[in-house]
């Protein structure tokens, strides 16, 4: 099976090539701009590392070690999916535990441990290379997807690689994973694969984080609408049914065997802090209150708590209420223009539904920018917007992004994350 434009082709599924606009044949190359892409990300990266490195620990020699960068790419949760890999979780509703984790990206890592790789490398590999397997398939989901516009597939995948929030996905976080998931899951209905296909890779999905639950509804969907006999949508639908979650499910069954808590995964979010009641949460979304926190010094979630004199845009928190507001409006102008078709406008909706609803407001928005970044359609509606202005403007926006990606990624390396 391949993702390539020719084979958007009903004349030519085989082709491998494209006409240009002058009508002269030119032959696609998908790998170049996931490569060249997922360098430039790279490189901001390393130039923040560099910075960071400096800033925590000053050279006493010209030696070059490895050892500063690593702990600061393993940093928070890296630390824990550290401790996973090389101890199995641990679970208390009093004290902070690896439980809240859940175990895909930790369990494609163990299988490089295994063979003899050291944990972190074992972890950053896992990351690196779901995130330019990402790049690629998006590159080529792009190319299916929008064909007649070859220029805004190209810059949705450049505001992919180039988002200042992606950078979590070069540490030892779990977003690059995910990505890669549902890239592939949009591009497996795109190409009008089995609904029981499709289903595996989302019960891979909701293994990897709990967000994976978001697309549950968009397969079960695709399920039914996938053949219109009625007796064939019953058992798409009743197959889809039982593997669309079957992560969770050996996640919890997991819990239930090691702990004696199925549901351990929730119940050691307790110590993390005070889940606020249904009639709390839905009074303090409705008025905005995460945001307005955030610029209320006597609240809690005050965005300049350390005190630091920064300015507010190059504060991370801030950047995550940004960029939360920015996938808000890119998700409801992809609706508007009817540039998102029905299966991703539905799964941007419901992951930026989950991730606002369970942890906007009891976290104040901190990590909302990540959570954002793995919303895929996304991209498609910023790669049109970028596509109808000038490339003056397109060069001012990468400057901005790739100023803001090295801010932030110093601010997570350095400690001043929040």
């Amino acid at each position: 099976m391949t993702f390539g434009v020719g084979a958007m082709s009903r004349t030519s599924p085989d082709s491998t090539v494209a006409e240009s606009r002058e009508g002269i044949p030119i032959k696609d190359n998908h790998a170049f701009a996931a490569v060249f892409l997922y360098l430039a990300g790279a490189l901001l990266v390393l130039i923040a590392l560099n910075l960071a490195v400096g800033l925590t620990s000053p050279r006493h020699t010209n030696r070059f070690r490895l050892d500063p960068f690593l702990e600061i790419l393993g940093r928070v949760d890296g630390a824990s999916y550290e401790q996973i890999l090389l101890n199995g979780y641990t679970y208390s509703r009093e004290r902070c535990t690896t439980a809240v984790f859940f175990p895909g990206y930790p369990f494609v890592a163990r299988s490089l441990y295994d063979c003899g790789m050291p944990a972190r490398w074992a972890l950053l590999t896992t990351s690196w290379s779901s995130l330019l397997g990402a790049l690629w398939l998006a590159q080529r989901y792009l190319s299916e997807r929008i064909p007649q516009d070859r220029e805004a597939a190209n810059l949705a995948l450049a505001a992919l690689a180039l988002n200042p929030m992606t950078f979590y996905m070069w540490f030892m976080y779990s977003e690059a994973t995910f990505l890669l998931l549902l890239v592939l899951l949009l591009a497996l209905m795109q190409r009008r694969a089995p609904p029981v296909v499709v289903a595996l890779v989302c019960g891979a999905l909701t293994g990897v984080r709990s967000a994976g639950v978001a697309a549950i509804p968009v397969v079960l969907i695709y399920a039914w609408v996938h053949r219109p006999a009625p007796g064939l949508r019953l058992v798409n639908v009743g197959l889809a049914s039982a593997i669309c979650a079957w992560g969770l499910t050996l996640f919890a069954w997991q819990m239930h065997v090691d702990f004696g808590d199925a549901l351990a995964f929730v119940h050691a979010q307790e110590p993390y802090g005070r889940v606020p009641n249904l009639a709390e949460k839905l009074q303090s979304l409705a008025t905005l209150g995460p945001l307005r926190r955030m610029f209320n010094p006597e609240a809690f979630g005050y965005w300049d708590k350390t005190h630091n004199s920064s300015l507010a845009v190059f504060n991370n928190q801030v950047g995550d209420a940004l960029f939360w507001s920015l996938f808000t409006v890119l998700i409801g102008v992809g609706a508007w223009k009817r540039w998102l078709n029905w299966q991703e406008l539905l799964l941007s909706g419901l992951l930026l539904a989950f991730a606002t609803w369970f942890q906007a407001d009891r976290n104040d928005m901190a990590s909302q920018g990540r959570y954002m970044s793995v919303i895929f359609p996304a991209y498609i509606t910023a790669g049109r917007l970028l596509a109808g202005v000038g490339w003056e403007m397109r060069l001012t926006i990468a400057a901005v992004a790739a100023g803001l990606y090295v801010n932030y990624t110093v601010n997570f390396s350095v400690g001043n994350a929040w």
